[in-house]
């Protein structure tokens, strides 16, 4: 485009965590259509992992740094070209699922130092439905306990979060508060 780099977008990031069935990937795709129809040049960026999980190819959650590297890029392609990206499996989650150790500190700083290079917003979706089985791994127990992770990760790596639901109320309140301070930047 020519631009300059400082004539470029800094784009939000609204990073959706939660244990698997959570409703994150609903949430986004409501987020984004709500900021979309609010005039916010928006973007849905879906989870990698859950094409592999549709494809049944367990064997790739044995390589966090594949599917860091593929989220990353889906998020990388569209940095700074839109003002918002509403993202359901956010780049920590890889941190949170590794279990390589020969991935080890180095990796781990790589996808901290990432993260950290986005303007992020966090929220932590507690589910408040009935619990599908399809399109995971994991069972109810199994996903509840991976919440308990994810909540002991986020707060031991002093991440900053909200608490929300995928229910329509909560989603207008977060894409009104993204609009706000959208707003407010331009000004």
């Amino acid at each position: 485009m020519g631009t300059e780099e400082s004539d470029k977008l800094n784009t939000i990031v609204i990073n959706l965590f939660g244990e698997p069935g959570a409703g994150k990937s609903t949430a986004a795709m409501d987020i984004t259509a709500r900021l979309k129809r609010k005039g916010i040049n928006a973007e849905y960026i879906s989870e990698f992992a859950k094409d592999k999980v549709y494809e049944n190819n367990g064997e790739v959650f044995k390589h966090q740094e594949y599917l860091f590297g593929k989220q990353s890029f889906k998020m990388g392609r569209v940095r700074n070209k839109v003002q918002a990206m509403v993202v359901d499996s956010p780049l920590l989650l890889s941190i949170i699922y590794n279990n390589d150790k020969t991935l080890g500190h180095d990796f781990e700083e790589t996808v901290w130092n990432m993260f950290n290079s986005y303007d992020n917003r966090n929220y932590l979706l507690t589910r408040k439905h009935t619990y599908e089985d399809e399109g995971r791994f994991q069972n109810e127990e199994e996903a509840l306990e991976v919440r308990k992770q994810i909540i002991k990760s986020l707060d031991t790596m002093n991440i900053t979060y909200k608490f929300a639901t995928s229910s329509e109320l909560d989603c207008e309140v977060i894409a009104n508060k993204i609009a706000e301070e959208l707003r407010e930047y331009e000004q």
